[in-house]
Parts: C-alpha cells; sequence; structure tokens
C-alpha cells in the first residue's frame, strides 16, 4: 500500500493510549495458556482394571478376578485382561477360598463389560465420562422426535411462532430506531438501555412467576402497545417514541424468557435439539426483520399492525404450553407427554371420545376372554 504511514495517521504514534490498549490485549491471552494445556489433565487415563459387574462374589473373589503382573519389580492389576467371569464363579459358588487356587490356570478373557477407573487423582475425566457413556444402553434421538407425538408436536409448533415473533420483534424494533422522531443516537441509546430492566424483570419472573403467565403476558405486552401507535395524533411524536420502546420492553422480556421456558419443557434426550431448532427458526425471524420494517412504504403502521398480530397470537398460543414453573425437569419423552396443558374443548373432545373408544375395546376383550373361560 502506498503512503501506508500517512493512511494511518489518524490512529496516533506509540503513545500512552496504544500502550494500554496493546497490555491488556497481551493480558487478555494469559488463560489461553490454561485452556490450551488442560488437557493434561482432562484427557489423563487413570489407573484401571476390568470391571467386575454385580455378581454374588465375595471381596476377595472380586480382587481375585484381576490377573496381576510385575512392571519395574512391581505387582500391578492387568488393565485389559480378566479372569473367565463363568469359571470365578463356579469356584466361588463351591465354597472355594481364592488362597487355595492357583489363578494362574484359568482362562483369561477380554473386559467385555468395560474398565473400573481409580479417584484417587481424578474425580472423572473426558477418558473415564466417555467409557460411562458407551456402556449405558443409549436412545438414539434426532430431530424429527421433536415432532414425534401430537403432544410434543404441538409444543414444538408453538415454540416455532413464538421464537420467530419474538426475534422479527426484538431485531424490527431495534433496527427502526433511526426512523423514530427524534436524535437517532438518543433514541438507539433509550432502545439499548430498555433491556436492562427488561431482564431484570425477567429474571424476577423467573423467580416467582408461573412461565406460562409470564411469557404470554410480556407478549401481550409487546403487542398491545404496537396496536396503539396507530392512534397516537402526529402531535405527540414522543408516545410514539415512548409506546415503540414500551413495546420492545416487553418483547425483551419475552425473548429471555423463552430460553429458560424451552430448556424446561422438552426432556434430557431433547433439550438442546429443541433450544437449537427454535434458535434457528429465529434466526429466520431476525433475517426478516430488516425487509419486515420497510412494509411502511405501503401503509406508515403497517408494520407495528403485524407485528402486534403476531405477538398477541403468540401470547395465546402459549397458554396452551405445559407450566414447567415449581415441576421437575422431565427426563424421558413419556414424561414430558404426562404434563398438563390447556386443552381447546375440540381437542379434548376428541381426546375423551379416544379414551372412550379404548375403554369400550378394553371391556369387549375382557368379555370375550371371560366367555371363552366358560365355554371350555
Amino acid at each position: 500500500m502506498k503512503d501506508y504511514e500517512k493512511t494511518t495517521a489518524f490512529l496516533g504514534q506509540w503513545g500512552p493510549f496504544q500502550k494500554i490498549v496493546f497490555f491488556l490485549l497481551c493480558t487478555s491471552t494469559v488463560p489461553n495458556g490454561f485452556s490450551a494445556f488442560s488437557v493434561i489433565f482432562l484427557a489423563d487415563i487413570p489407573d484401571h482394571h476390568c470391571q467386575i459387574p454385580g455378581t454374588n462374589l465375595s471381596e476377595d473373589w472380586i480382587r481375585a478376578s484381576i490377573p496381576t503382573k510385575a512392571v519395574n519389580g512391581k505387582l500391578e492389576l492387568s488393565k485389559c485382561r480378566r479372569y473367565k467371569l463363568d469359571i470365578i464363579r463356579n469356584l466361588s459358588s463351591q465354597g472355594c477360598n481364592p488362597e487355595d487356587i492357583d489363578l494362574t490356570d484359568i482362562e483369561q478373557e477380554k473386559c467385555v463389560d468395560g474398565w473400573t477407573y481409580s479417584k484417587d487423582i481424578y474425580q472423572s475425566t473426558i477418558v473415564t465420562e466417555e467409557e460411562e457413556r458407551n456402556t449405558k444402553p443409549k436412545e438414539s434421538n434426532n430431530v424429527l422426535d421433536l415432532m414425534r407425538t401430537s403432544n410434543i408436536r404441538r409444543t414444538t409448533l408453538i415454540l416455532f411462532l413464538v421464537w420467530l415473533t419474538l426475534s422479527m420483534g426484538y431485531f424490527g424494533l431495534s433496527l427502526n430506531t433511526s426512523r423514530l422522531h427524534g436524535d437517532p443516537f438518543v433514541n438507539c441509546f433509550i432502545s439499548a438501555a430498555i433491556e436492562v430492566p427488561a431482564y431484570i424483570t425477567s429474571w424476577l419472573s423467573l423467580r416467582y412467576l408461573p412461565r406460562r403467565l409470564s411469557c404470554s403476558a410480556s407478549m401481550l405486552l409487546g403487542g398491545g402497545v404496537l396496536y396503539f401507535i396507530q392512534l397516537v395524533p402526529p402531535s405527540l411524536p414522543s408516545l410514539s417514541v415512548a409506546l415503540e420502546m414500551m413495546g420492545k420492553f416487553g418483547i425483551a422480556i419475552g425473548t429471555a424468557l423463552m430460553f429458560t421456558y424451552t430448556g424446561e419443557l422438552y426432556p434430557t434426550v431433547l433439550r438442546n435439539t429443541a433450544v437449537g431448532s427454535c434458535a434457528m427458526v429465529s434466526r429466520v425471524g431476525s433475517a426478516i426483520a430488516p425487509y419486515f420494517i420497510h412494509l411502511n412504504v405501503y401503509h406508515q403502521h403497517l408494520p407495528y399492525i403485524l407485528l402486534g398480530t403476531l405477538c398477541l397470537l403468540s401470547s395465546t398460543t402459549t397458554l396452551f404450553l405445559p407450566e414447567s414453573f415449581n415441576q421437575p425437569l422431565p427426563e424421558t419423552i413419556g414424561q414430558m407427554q404426562k404434563r398438563d396443558t390447556i386443552n381447546c374443548s375440540c381437542f379434548s373432545r376428541k381426546h375423551e371420545e379416544k379414551d372412550l373408544f379404548q375403554d369400550t375395546l378394553s371391556t369387549i376383550s375382557t368379555s370375550v376372554k371371560i366367555l371363552q373361560e366358560e365355554r371350555f
């Protein structure tokens, strides 16, 4: 680059400001060393031997089930072999003692049941946790499980709508600050500052209020005030700004609440998948937001009317989600399906008819079995 010195002259010389910035940047890299070399401890392999699964063996026989070998003049337990467990159980059931038998003649086998790791130094490492994960039977779950049953599917679709609306509203109102009456810099500051009380309110709501009510009320507030903007006379532009900031206040509360609420609704095996999927849908809303606010070329208040409608719709549908406040987190998909929800009368009628049909089939089946028993 020509005239590099002149082009970068606005940055200033190597003065106190540059030295402070350089020192702070260097200081910020110090924790990187801890992060880079933490693998020394996280990936260490503790002392281990073959696992002896729960059996009726005595402690003496369990200790004797692991072969020993001399390493540097010291006897150590084998890390990869054990005496064949069937033979050990047979000897134990016959009342034999390990001291009375030459165990070296017994056939050995691999660690087919995994390993037992020493906790003298580490409570756990990546190695031990991976071993525990591999030895436990796991149910394979994927994003399609979010639509597996009617209850989960309804919850997922409602959350998709809510996340899309909140993201569209949050970014739409934030990007619209330059179009408001007054100084755009002041408006942008107010738009950012309003999030501080919003997040404090969301924190208090999470601690003391039901999730369903809090989320619905926040979106009702955010969408309701946007409707009133079209009623403000042109002579009161500051009131329009205040109403829009109040709308962002409600939407910011709802956005913060939904991260926690969504995680509480899904079981452990689907929690990350559900939150990630909802976040993906919300990105669609944030991508639409810049174009959404330009709808005012067709009607000045059209963005507010559409966004207010979406917020009120989301507020209403949130009432049909399960309540998770002071409830244990579901561990399985079955536990999620058992949570109570508010149902529409049409849905309730269908479920009642289904339950009645199943009860009728059960009664008929029982009657047939009784007739067959009396016949024979």
